[in-house]
This record gives C-alpha cells, sequence and structure tokens, in this order.
C-alpha cells in the first residue's frame, strides 16, 4: 500500500508554454508499506493548479519497491 501526505507550503507562479500561471506547491511523502513492514519512501514536490483542477508537475526523489528509478520527473505537456 502507498500512502501519500503533503500539505500546501506555498502559492507561486509556474511558467508554462502559455504564460505564468498561480500554481500550490504540495509538499509531502510519500510511503510504502508491505505486509505491514516499511518498503520505502520519497519526497514529492506536486505543482497543482487550483483554477483548473490538474497537477502540471511533480517531482519525486527516493526509492519504493515498484518502481526502479530514485528520482521522477514529470510535466504536463497539453490540457485542452
Amino acid at each position: 500500500m502507498k500512502r501519500f501526505q503533503g500539505l500546501v507550503a506555498a502559492m507561486e507562479d509556474v511558467q508554462l508554454l502559455g504564460g505564468a500561471v498561480a500554481a500550490a506547491r504540495i509538499e509531502g511523502t510519500l510511503t510504502h508499506h508491505e505486509d505491514g513492514q516499511f518498503r520505502g519512501g520519497a519526497r514529492e514536490t506536486i505543482r497543482f493548479l487550483p483554477k483548473v483542477g490538474q497537477v502540471v508537475r511533480i517531482l519525486g526523489e527516493g526509492s519504493v519497491p515498484d518502481e526502479n528509478l530514485n528520482r521522477i520527473a514529470a510535466e504536463l505537456v497539453e490540457y485542452r
């Protein structure tokens, strides 16, 4: 089971192709538990646009057993 705990750390502008937009910066931790045992965790920073209800960026750093990477970065390419 994965569990994410986070909170809005700040509201800040994020630069997208169409210009700067106000986004919530959510700082949190993702933990992975299996059979009652802690199996790994990661710190995550998520940029969320409240105006359209859309995540635009995610940066995760850490180690969980179902992902082979220690750093994951994802960005929304297009929103319609």
